[in-house]
């Protein structure tokens, strides 16, 4: 039997094959994702209470980061898996 745990943050790869990233940065004014293949920069939206979210195209085995505040790249603490360089990826675990 496969077991979910569905977290309120890091990367859920949704079923219509956007990814929601969610980060909790309390300190931060600003958050974009990172999207290593292309190097997009997306600006993610603040929330209550120091989180950041997106919804956008990406889909399993995506790698990817965050950037706050213009200058600090970190990788996910949500994260399960991580590839070379320290990039998250998006894991193929969609929400029912």
């Amino acid at each position: 039997m496969k077991r979910k745990h569905v977290l309120p943050f890091g990367a859920e790869l949704l079923s219509q094959g956007d990814t929601r990233f969610r980060l909790w940065a309390p300190k931060a004014s600003s958050v974009e994702l990172e999207l290593s293949a292309s190097g997009d920069l997306i600006r993610m939206a603040a929330r209550e209470q120091g989180w950041f979210e997106v919804e956008t195209a990406a889909r399993a085995g995506t790698q990817y980061r965050f950037k706050i505040d213009g200058e600090h790249r970190v990788p996910d603490p949500a994260s399960r898996l991580v590839a070379g360089l320290g990039a998250q990826v998006v894991e193929e675990r969609p929400r029912n």
